[in-house]
């Protein structure tokens, strides 16, 4: 018996020592994580420094006609001769396009019959009226029925002018949407007509860099189909409604066709001139993105040697660096690697 009581407290004596030395291996264990966690994250850094940039703007752009007018007819009716081709110049009131006009026509000519039966039957009773021999009533109607007459056939020659498509200004016709036999709608376009002599380019600008672009602003535009020709232009329109999708804005630039070589539709690159000026500049790495779209940095602080996110305002990416427009300030130190190991108020070791 006794040796079975020693053997128990043997048994009791060997399991409390192998807890206890369990708990001390849990122990280091939990200490050695603490002081991994607590261990901090090795950066490098660049200084935030304020330099001055001087560069281009740069974009791709489509030459347009600056002008462009679809004409109609103010009638419906069927084409009868479309007297111009693609390409062609004209000149202000010259004929463009006909519709075939047989009952206008008929219509003219009964009106102007109807007109002169008229007028007779005026000239004739009004110095019956005069004299007194013409009752005023009757004198009333023949009166009426002259004016009517008048109206009627003025009216006809409109219609009958209606059926007649002339060119509001002198330009080139840029296109021909109808061909003699086919039915012209009021309002729906049967030419379109062009001015060459001053055309335009549209280029799409980039939010982050509308702000640089002024109305008046010279550029040079590079056209490649003219063996890269250079020609000058000045910003005339600035958009003020950004593209949902691209986020860029819209702009304008006047191009002078002085030798009519310019055509629309010709691919060029539009190059805008900045003026010298210092800008907050950071390495491109140091630039960060969150999922809720928010542009920010990591600001080290030097005295609690913490990492803090800092949200940024950024505008044109130059060579390697991108310009900071708010958020940061000079001299301040931003993570350019080993920012994706990083929380904000991480500790971190400065490399």
């Amino acid at each position: 018996m006794k040796n079975i009581n020693t053997y128990v407290i043997a048994l009791i004596a060997a399991s409390l020592l192998g807890a206890c030395s369990a708990k001390k291996q849990h122990t280091s264990l939990a200490k050695a994580q603490v002081k991994t966690q607590q261990l901090p994250i090795k950066v490098t850094v660049a200084k935030v420094a304020l330099s001055k940039t001087e560069g281009n703007l740069s974009y791709s752009g489509t030459i347009e006609p600056s002008t462009s007018i679809p004409l109609s007819f103010l009638m419906p009716g069927l084409v009868k001769d479309i007297y111009v081709k693609e390409g062609q110049r004209v000149s202000k009131g010259q004929l463009l396009a006909r519709l075939s006009q047989d009952s206008q026509q008929s219509g003219y000519e009964l009106a102007l019959a109807k007109q002169k039966h008229a007028e007779h039957a005026y000239h004739n009773l009004k110095p019956m009226y005069k004299s007194g021999s013409l009752p005023e009533m009757k004198w009333v109607e023949v009166k009426t029925g002259y004016e009517q007459a008048n109206a009627a056939v003025a009216l006809a020659k409109t219609n009958l002018n209606n059926g007649d498509l002339h060119a509001p200004v002198s330009g080139v016709i840029g296109r021909k949407m109808l061909e003699p036999g086919m039915t012209a709608l009021p309002g729906t376009p049967v030419i379109q007509l062009v001015q060459l002599h001053q055309l335009s380019v549209k280029v799409s600008v980039p939010e982050g860099e509308i702000s640089q672009i002024k109305t008046g602003q010279q550029a040079q535009i590079k056209i490649s189909a003219l063996q890269d020709k250079v020609f000058a232009g000045t910003v005339t329109e600035i958009g003020v409604m950004a593209n949902a999708i691209s986020r860029t804005y819209d702009v304008k630039i006047a191009i002078a066709n002085v030798q009519n070589e310019i055509k629309p539709g010709m691919m060029c690159q539009v190059s805008l001139a900045q003026r010298q000026a210092a800008k907050l500049l950071v390495p491109y790495q140091a630039v960060s993105n969150d999922i809720e779209g928010e542009t920010y940095v990591y600001v080290v602080n030097r005295q609690t040697m913490e990492a803090q996110k800092q949200a940024v305002k950024v505008g044109l990416f130059r060579q390697n660096q991108i310009e900071v427009l708010a958020g940061l300030q000079t001299g301040q130190q931003v993570v350019v690697r080993g920012k994706h190991k990083l929380t904000d108020h991480a500790k971190v070791s400065v490399q």
